[in-house]
């Protein structure tokens, strides 16, 4: 199959109209059907929701996974708007862990963020740590101040309405969670996270997640695989 070329596309796109759903009526009809490859984003405060931003469309009409197949997590759009965040998103292949997708997306396991949720006798948190490290429980009790145990799906489900299982975003605020980052992720240039799906990661500069995560607390809570 003979590809297109890519080429830049700026998008101005108010915030109540997310240009991934096609939303938006500038989008032309002869790039209906390309596939986006990055997407990103810089909020203006001063413009009441606009954002200003670079899609990179594919000019190949036979990619037809299209704009508007493209979505992030509810509560964490809103997230990340609250907090006038400079961001990408980009897709990559269906995958079913957080290793995979950093196969499939090409990004080193620690460099992506991946959430997991642990519970005590009365209370769940999130864990954040890079995907190619294992969660050290003890560690985690010992922040916590109480013996803790891994969430099941079906309890996840619950507070993460808006995200497909195991596709969750590595921040408690926006879902009502208390946060304990790992220090690894303060060592990375850039962090990249599930955007509430399977198909999208979001990037972001190291500083621009340290600010997303200031309410988390942050310990050494987990070990290299």
């Amino acid at each position: 199959m003979k590809r297109g070329f890519i080429r830049p596309i700026l998008v101005i796109a108010h915030k109540s109209y997310p240009i991934w759903q096609r939303s938006v009526s500038w989008i032309p009809d002869s790039i209906a059907n390309a596939r986006p490859r990055t997407l990103m984003m810089d909020p203006v405060p001063d413009l009441h929701g606009v954002a200003i931003g670079v899609m990179l469309i594919d000019d190949n009409p036979t990619l037809t996974r299209g704009i508007e197949n493209m979505a992030i997590a509810d509560k964490l759009k809103s997230f990340l708007e609250a907090n006038n965040a400079t961001y990408e998103v980009t897709q990559h292949p269906h995958t079913s862990s957080s290793m995979e997708t950093a196969k499939e997306a090409h990004v080193p396991g620690d460099r992506l963020a991946k959430a997991v949720i642990v519970k005590t006798h009365d209370h769940y948190a999130m864990v954040v740590v890079p995907a190619d490290y294992y969660v050290d429980l003890d560690k985690v009790g010992d922040q916590i101040h109480d013996i803790v145990g891994m969430a099941t799906e079906d309890e996840i489900a619950e507070i993460f309405t808006d995200c497909a299982r195991g596709a969750i975003p590595p921040f408690g605020e926006p879902y009502g969670l208390p946060s304990y980052l790992d220090s690894a992720l303060r060592r990375v240039p850039e962090v990249y996270f599930e955007a509430g799906d399977h198909e999208l990661l979001v990037k972001v500069s190291n500083a621009e997640f340290s600010k997303l995560q200031a309410s988390a607390t942050e310990a050494t809570i987990s070990h290299h695989m």
